[in-house]
């Protein structure tokens, strides 16, 4: 018998004893928001007690997730979720470039993850398939196994950008702009997961929605990650890696700290200034 993540379709790679009909705990965006508490804490405003405390469980959090979702098999990966007897379940997903998002990757590891994550059984030329083609249940065409999701890409792209692998970010972003033209311009929810090089166009997935919600705010996404805007202390800051296939990006009117700013980038120098909303 295999695991299954309720709703998914995600399967366990190699059965493992006991693991049927059990509850999984699958990885994802809470890890985010339980470590941003932590950092959250520390604004003047906020409770010191509060802060004490969630700073104190985003660390528990972080070693103990690394302790028990590191798979040391294949190179080196997180295991998606852990089952009901804390066994890692060895599929190998995108969800991995959520972790680096949330940052709650150690650095020492962040460039297997990403090269795990550019491999060819799960970069697919166009993005980052949910599954890898390696994994027994990899389907091209399937919702969670082996679709390519852009919003899903956006997230990797992001976190990526935060441990500063701007190279492979760009390589996403760039497909997945490629990917936007051929659908008029509206990212889809999801396209197939076959390779690039076996095709001249991204094959749509067959019911994909469009416009989707999560589709239309990847490529604001891939925006903030070429130029590493960030807020940092009441300020719009810039850390930009323009590649050359898009030349310049310029905004007006970003809102950011109850200000309007005006941004521009080209390659690796950019200015932010305040303007007039």
């Amino acid at each position: 018998m295999l695991a299954r993540l309720p709703g998914w379709g995600l399967l366990r790679r190699r059965p493992h004893p006991g693991a049927a009909g059990r509850h999984l705990r699958p990885t994802g965006l809470h890890l985010r928001r339980e470590a941003a508490a932590g950092r959250a804490g520390r604004r003047p405003l906020a409770d010191p007690d509060l802060a004490r405390r969630l700073r104190a469980e985003a660390a528990t959090l972080y070693e103990r997730f690394n302790r028990d979702y590191w798979i040391e098999d294949r190179g080196g990966f997180y295991a998606v979720g852990l089952d009901g007897d804390k066994n890692p379940i060895d599929s190998k997903t995108s969800n991995m470039g959520h972790l680096l998002w949330s940052g709650i990757v150690p650095p020492e590891r962040a460039g297997t993850v990403v090269r795990q994550l550019m491999g060819e059984d799960m970069f697919s030329g166009w993005g980052i398939r949910t599954l890898s083609w390696d994994d027994r249940l990899y389907n091209a065409l399937g919702y969670h196994l082996g679709t390519v999701w852009p919003h899903d890409n956006s997230i990797a792209v992001l976190g990526m950008a935060r441990y500063g692998y701007r190279a492979e970010a760009n390589r996403i972003s760039l497909a997945l702009l490629e990917v936007a033209e051929q659908f008029g311009h509206r990212l889809p929810e999801a396209i197939s997961g076959f390779p690039r090089e076996r095709l001249l166009f991204a094959v749509p997935y067959p019911t994909a929605c469009s416009p989707q919600a999560w589709a239309s705010g990847t490529p604001l996404a891939l925006v903030r990650a070429m130029l590493g805007a960030d807020p940092v202390d009441g300020r719009l800051v810039l850390d930009p890696d323009i590649p050359p296939e898009i030349g310049r990006i310029a905004a007006e009117r970003v809102r950011a700290f109850g200000h309007c700013w005006e941004v521009e980038a080209v390659g690796r120098t950019g200015h932010v200034r305040l303007a007039e909303c």
